[in-house]
């Protein structure tokens, strides 16, 4: 069943929705333009009315999302009210808040239509009262290199471009990087647009990332992918943490464009590129802090949406390239990276604020191509960990929880508690037995391209590459 996406800004008066027939609606709900949490509405015919809309938002709004709207609007006379952040912000939504600022009034089981507007609308005049939130007050913007990977997607990249065109961000380059560039139509994509084009034809995603961040000159290198929209004000909110001279490395969230058909909706229950709505840090605690499992870097985020100090990433020889998409082991060159930078010291950031638009595979072939690479380079990441960094977490993550995982959702999917295919997690079992071959695939293949022509390449430090 299709599902139809929808943002919807809560500071703004909510519209009447109405998606396809037997289509589900799954809206986006922002506040002053950052994320705030996903609604999902049921398919109805008849759709919703402005009034239906708002009870519905306000009702299925997680509590940490209310909470948040509570402290963001709500003035100090509401703080005296004997409902808590997250019922005074339900019953703000529905219009129905008493003047009273000690009512104890139930909220409202069903909106009600004889009170008109209402809903979110309601708050614009609270939104009005606040003065306009600086990123960067007294400091001069630093120079962000943009670097675009590419291959054979002239269209992706297109779409890509044209999102990037219309960033607020203004102190900024974009480097895009063609990793076939032999056989490819992507330069006459960036014909007569303000970006510099680049060539890597040694087939994979660090091998091109790093030629794109040697032709950067910002300290600061963001990446996104070429099947990726960024928000106007992505690059504004992911600069902002690196303030702090501890943060290596910032990722953001990553929103699905479209939900249209049943590869893309799978994607999202295998788990998706976004990180929730809720910013975090990770440091040398996250590292550390379990004795038996490995360290979920792959919670901090995805390359699709990440920016890095270009230093730091000196000091870790760039993205290996035994890693990544277009390798036989297909993935886990950002998680790896995550790993490196934790463990000299520095810390990474989950700003959701800083968020593109990702969109998905769309036939189930593509699916279950990239969850096989995926699961192979998961594996050949931990036996890296394993092997170079002597982390003996990685063994029991790979013989007993990744087995454990797999036969606890095979069953949910047997218990009809989960739809996600069998034949997909099949798939990925055998992605995760082939890891290790891959990876000698992935590091013979290494030391037969070599280096690249300014001899900089790091494939094989003693800190980096097998």
């Amino acid at each position: 069943m299709p599902t139809e996406i929808e943002q919807i800004e809560i500071t703004a008066p909510v519209p009447s929705l109405r998606a396809a027939d037997g289509a589900k609606l799954k809206l986006l709900v922002t506040l002053r333009g950052s994320p705030l949490d996903y609604v999902d509405l049921p398919p109805r015919a008849a759709g919703f009315s402005e009034d239906e809309a708002s009870y519905e938002i306000a009702r299925r709004l997680s509590p940490a999302a209310l909470t948040t709207v509570a402290e963001d609007l709500f003035k100090s006379p509401l703080r005296r009210s004997t409902l808590t952040d997250a019922d005074q912000a339900r019953a703000f939504l529905y219009g129905e808040f008493a003047k009273s600022t000690t009512t104890t009034d139930p909220i409202p089981p069903h909106p009600n239509p004889s009170r008109g507007r209402g809903g979110p609308g309601a708050c614009a005049t609270s939104t009005q009262q606040h003065s306009e939130f600086e990123l960067f007050p007294g400091q001069s913007r630093p120079l962000v290199s943009v670097v675009v990977c590419t291959v054979n997607r002239p269209d992706n990249l297109k779409r890509c471009l044209d999102a990037l065109d219309q960033l607020d961000y203004p102190n900024r380059e974009i480097i895009v990087v063609d990793n076939n560039p032999a056989g490819s139509k992507c330069r006459e994509i960036t014909d007569g647009r303000p970006v510099v084009y680049a060539r890597e034809a040694r087939r994979g995603l660090s091998y091109a990332r790093n030629t794109g961040i040697r032709r950067a000159r910002g300290e600061i290198i963001a990446l996104t992918d070429d099947d990726c929209a960024p928000a106007r004000d992505w690059l504004d909110w992911i600069v902002r943490p690196f303030a702090e001279p501890r943060v290596m490395c910032v990722t953001g969230l990553v929103i699905p464009a479209q939900l249209e058909n049943e590869a893309q909706e799978l994607f999202e229950e295998y788990g998706g590129l976004g990180r929730g709505f809720a910013p975090k840090v990770y440091g040398a605690a996250f590292l550390k802090r379990r004795r038996l499992r490995a360290v979920p870097t792959w919670h901090i985020g995805a390359t699709a949406n990440a920016a890095f100090r270009a230093e730091g990433l000196r000091r870790i020889g760039l993205f290996d390239v035994t890693l990544g998409v277009g390798t036989p082991t297909g993935c886990s060159e950002d998680t790896y990276a995550f790993y490196r930078l934790l463990q000299l010291g520095y810390e990474c950031v989950y700003e959701p604020r800083a968020y593109v638009h990702h969109y998905h595979r769309s036939d189930r072939k593509g699916l279950r191509k990239q969850l096989f690479g995926y699961s192979k380079g998961h594996y050949a990441y931990h036996i890296k960990l394993l092997l170079l960094h002597r982390d003996l977490r990685a063994l029991f993550h790979m013989l007993v929880f990744m087995p454990l995982v797999h036969v606890s959702r095979i069953g949910r999917s047997l218990l009809r508690r989960s739809r996600f295919p069998i034949r997909l997690i099949l798939w990925e079992m055998l992605g995760n037995a082939l890891g290790p071959l891959s990876l000698l695939q992935s590091t013979l293949r290494a030391k037969r391209l070599g280096v690249g022509p300014d001899g900089e390449e790091r494939e094989f430090s003693s800190t980096g590459n097998l």
